[in-house]
């Protein structure tokens, strides 16, 4: 035998099978890659007098100016906007080719589309500008111990404050991803992360730069009364009702009050021990400890 399978090539109907359970095996787009080419046509250039402009390094005198132009090949990759990167950033030559890399490497079905023209990519470098700012401020001070997370660029970090505000009022799903404009995320449900901006994930306001830390810890440990008070209890009867347990004759009830100081600790409903939940009892207590650990979400919106 030649080791051939003789059904190869595939027959039309066979192709059509085998390329449908492809595409559902591929779960995300991001698996495909692009050639150099492809990335390059997405990128929309700005108006070429305003990107010489920013290509142009003036001499202390602005008399002299040194243009460089751009590589496109140079500005494709993700890494040219990494965070690490970000920080390197001294010429609007190499914010520009961070723009042109981000538009290179954006996800259809994800964020804004390409850009219609010239004069809207102009408009979203504005954006894109004040996203890296964010980042590099956020992320310069989580170096210096000031805070416990961290921002990245996200999809978010092209869009004004009315692009975003479907995906912080729950009017669109926006794109699924692991990491807010500067990368915020927010948690669906049992735990589906949605990044939306600068990169933050967990409960957020929408950003253009990233915490992907999550939300930023309180400086100082709550004690247990600070927790405690966060805990807005169910109705008395319906408490009672959960916390009586039943005879076998459904007749008579042992009722035992439950003592709120045992129901703080977020271990309470850790996955461990939400397997090991026998009663109502035990689901309350760790409501109850679900929300005397919220955290309080940072209202100051980014732009």
């Amino acid at each position: 035998s030649s080791g051939i399978n003789a059904e190869w090539p595939l027959r039309p109907g066979k192709l059509n099978v085998f390329l449908t359970l492809a595409l559902m095996l591929c779960v995300s787009c991001d698996d495909i890659i692009e050639t150099e080419e492809e990335k390059i046509n997405k990128i929309v250039r700005l108006p070429e007098a305003v990107e010489v402009k920013m290509l142009t390094i003036k001499s202390d005198d602005d008399e002299i100016g040194r243009f460089k132009e751009l590589k496109m090949k140079d500005c494709i990759d993700e890494d040219v906007y990494s965070n690490e990167n970000l920080m390197e950033y001294k010429t609007d030559g190499d914010l520009l080719c961070g723009f042109y890399a981000f538009q290179a490497n954006k996800k259809q079905g994800t964020g804004l589309g390409a850009y219609s023209d010239a004069g809207e990519s102009e408009e979203r470098l504005k954006y894109f500008t004040e996203s890296v700012k964010q980042v590099n401020e956020i992320n310069a001070q989580f170096a210096k111990g000031e805070i416990t997370w961290t921002a990245t660029i996200n999809f978010f970090s092209d869009m004004s404050e009315k692009d975003k505000y479907p995906y912080s009022h729950g009017l669109s799903e926006g794109g699924v991803s692991a990491g807010l404009g500067s990368g915020l995320g927010s948690s669906l449900g049992a735990g589906v992360g949605v990044a939306l901006g600068a990169g933050v994930v967990g409960s957020y306001d929408v950003l253009g730069a990233t915490p992907d830390r999550g939300v930023p810890a309180p400086k100082e440990r709550e004690t247990d009364e600070e927790k405690i008070n966060k805990i807005v209890r169910l109705p008395e009867a319906v408490e009672v009702k959960m916390l009586t347990i039943k005879s076998d004759d459904d007749e008579i009830g042992q009722y035992t009050a439950i003592k709120i100081e045992d129901c703080i600790s977020e271990e309470l409903y850790s996955n461990a021990n939400l397997t090991e939940y026998e009663d109502k009892r035990d689901l309350l207590c760790a409501f109850y400890s679900f929300q005397a650990k919220k955290k309080k979400v940072p209202t100051a919106t980014l732009r």
